[in-house]
């Protein structure tokens, strides 16, 4: 049952799979187009995953936009944890990304 439950959102969501993958490939054929003063920094919701059933959290946008010229990073925090506890991880995170880039935000 749980199985089958997978196929089906899987089936269900390929199409919106598809449509951000195509669109991102693209878009990242103007090389630069994405360059940023400051460092991107995604961030996952609630339950968040970073794959699940073959798709991915982010549509592959992370990915897309380093190839173009932006420094990205995809931020590691808990699923199910409460808000003040994954604003303290994100929080190391940031500045942890700024130490690393140089970045001032």
């Amino acid at each position: 049952m749980k199985k089958t439950g997978i196929l089906l959102l899987s089936l269900l969501l390929w199409p919106i799979y598809s449509w951000a993958a195509s669109s991102t490939s693209s878009l990242s054929s103007s090389k630069g187009y994405t360059e940023t003063r400051y460092p991107i920094v995604l961030v996952h919701g609630l339950f968040g995953f970073d794959n699940i059933a073959g798709v991915d959290y982010f549509y592959g946008i992370p990915r897309a936009l380093s190839r173009s010229g932006a420094k990205v990073y995809v931020a590691q925090v808990s699923a199910t944890n409460s808000n003040e506890a994954r604003g303290e991880q994100l929080l190391r995170q940031v500045k942890r990304i700024l130490a690393i880039t140089g970045a001032r935000r």
